[in-house]
């Protein structure tokens, strides 16, 4: 718009220039006048050429307003040419990060800006959370007319609050802090997309559909007393202890039972006629031996050979 305003100027000033060249009887005065009202024509002609065209950067929409009115459609990014009565207002699409801290400066809010929630038994607690999210570009229009640039404020803080406090009403503050926390966060990015619609509801049925995108909801932190918190932690250590000694109890069973199941393989397989083999097999190594023995065959119990050694029949004999 203001370059429509400079072309408006200019093409006035060019033709009051050229009114008073005309009326005037000097002629240095008239090139005067003339001049100038050259100059002007040219500023006001190249300014009307510039205005019928924008450049959109990257990562952003443009959503043209012409005489106050918003178009529903959108610019991407790029090179565009455009009514010159057209003022185009950039809009990002790119994701944003909206924090919501007790961290002085790390927030959105300067400040304690964490959220205060309730847990399912009452119990109060301070939750920082970080929410990613971005606008759809189809839906910029829509936005800029009824929320205004500065959406942030108008829709996403609001309905993070509100998601965070809902979802955590649903579970015990150990829950909360330990055992269900990937269940917690899912429960809050489905609330948030909820709470959304609720917003945009209200805004009559030309709504779009979808507006914000949220990929995800990262609860950062959770501040709970300090006596509940070391109990809960204490509860999730003996749970881990009792954990690990019943899967020690389990390895020790699965341990016993296969020692157990090879002993009775193995008992199953040696039988006397085994055994008698075995014995055989032992006495024939033994009499290919050079130590000097004497074999008695049938002697031994079972009717296996009966192997004894010179030395010790001598020593008998003395």
């Amino acid at each position: 718009m203001p370059s429509l305003m400079l072309v408006v100027v200019c093409a006035v000033a060019a033709l009051a220039l050229a009114y008073l060249a005309g009326r005037s009887y000097d002629p240095r005065e008239r090139a005067t006048y003339q001049a100038g009202a050259v100059v002007a024509g040219l500023v006001s002609a190249l300014s009307l050429a510039f205005s019928m065209f924008v450049v959109v950067p990257a990562g952003s929409v443009g959503v043209p307003i012409v005489l106050g009115s918003v178009q529903k459609a959108y610019l991407t990014e790029g090179f565009h040419f455009i009514n010159p009565l057209a003022n185009v207002v950039d809009m990002s699409v790119r994701t944003h990060t909206y924090t919501m801290s007790r961290i002085a400066n790390e927030g959105a809010v300067v400040g304690d800006d964490s959220i205060e929630a309730l847990s399912k038994s009452g119990m109060s607690m301070k939750m920082d959370v970080s929410v990613p999210h971005r606008l759809v570009p189809a839906s910029a229009p829509w936005v800029y007319k009824n929320l205004g640039p500065n959406y942030d404020n108008e829709i996403v803080r609001p309905a993070i609050a509100t998601a965070v406090r809902e979802a955590t009403s649903h579970y015990t503050e150990d829950e909360v802090y330990a055992t269900k926390r990937a269940d917690l966060v899912k429960s809050m990015r489905d609330q948030l997309d909820l709470q959304i619609q609720n917003i945009i509801r209200h805004y009559g049925e030309d709504a779009p559909s979808e507006v914000i995108v949220f990929p995800e909801v990262q609860l950062r932190n959770v501040l709970l007393p300090e006596a509940v918190q070391r109990a809960i932690n204490e509860k999730i250590a003996t749970e881990q202890k009792i954990v690990q000694a019943q899967n020690e109890a389990k390895r020790k069973k699965v341990e016993a039972e296969g020692i157990k199941s090879f002993q009775d393989i193995v008992s199953k397989g040696i039988t006397p006629d085994l055994l008698r083999w075995k014995g055989i097999e032992a006495t024939v190594e033994l009499a290919k031996s050079e130590n000097s023995k004497i074999i008695f065959i049938g002697s031994g119990k079972d009717g296996l050979p009966l192997v004894l050694s010179d030395d010790g029949l001598t020593n008998s004999k003395k």
